[in-house]
């Protein structure tokens, strides 16, 4: 995307708007009447024709690449990863079948041809995708424990200041309202070698 340019999810599709800034700095004025006139807005913000997913649910998006999008719908098995440029869409089917609940995080020295794996989280599960150009896959990390009574709430992604290894933060919700954190340590050079 152009700095300028932001994606929204929203239900019913991927949408672009446009965000700029008033050149023209005027203050409040009156009218003939008298009446006072409002300044004009310090930014516009006009929405794009380009919608993507239309009448689809978008409840989590990525920009791991400008232009490029990993794209999840509510409800849906799959990951959808969009290219804007060329205006495609491919799709990674999700081995966990539908799900409700996602986020999706980078890792944290992404790179499309050295580190191209971003993470995806859904209620029961934890993938991570590669999403470089003949070799784009999804692996399942790790699933919930306790089938049916416990979920994946939230994660992030903790980074150390003298290493390039992460952590990956998982927060577990049960039924009987226990919470737990559990930890993924991620090794840089694993992931190096990985693809």
């Amino acid at each position: 995307m152009q700095t300028d340019e932001y994606a929204i999810a929203t239900y019913s599709g991927l949408y672009f708007i446009h965000v700029s800034r008033n050149k023209v700095t005027k203050k409040a004025q009156v009218d003939p009447t008298g009446k006072p006139q409002p300044a004009p807005p310090a930014y516009e913000v006009n929405l794009l024709k380009e919608c993507y997913f239309k009448d689809k649910n978008v409840s989590r998006f990525l920009e791991y690449e400008p232009g490029l999008f990993a794209v999840c719908i509510f409800k849906d098995d799959q990951i959808y990863l969009l290219n804007r440029f060329e205006q495609t869409i491919e799709k990674i089917k999700k081995p966990g079948g539908k799900s409700c609940c996602f986020e999706l995080l980078s890792v944290p020295e992404f790179h499309l041809q050295s580190m191209p794996f971003i993470f995806c989280r859904d209620d029961k599960n934890l993938y991570m995708v590669c999403v470089k150009e003949g070799l784009k896959k999804i692996m399942t990390l790790t699933q919930a424990r306790f089938e049916g009574i416990q979920s994946y709430q939230t994660m992030e992604i903790v980074g150390y200041s003298q290493s390039s290894d992460f952590d990956l933060a998982l927060l577990t919700h049960k039924s009987d309202q226990t919470t737990r954190l559990v930890l993924y340590h991620f090794d840089i050079n694993f992931l190096r070698n990985l693809q």
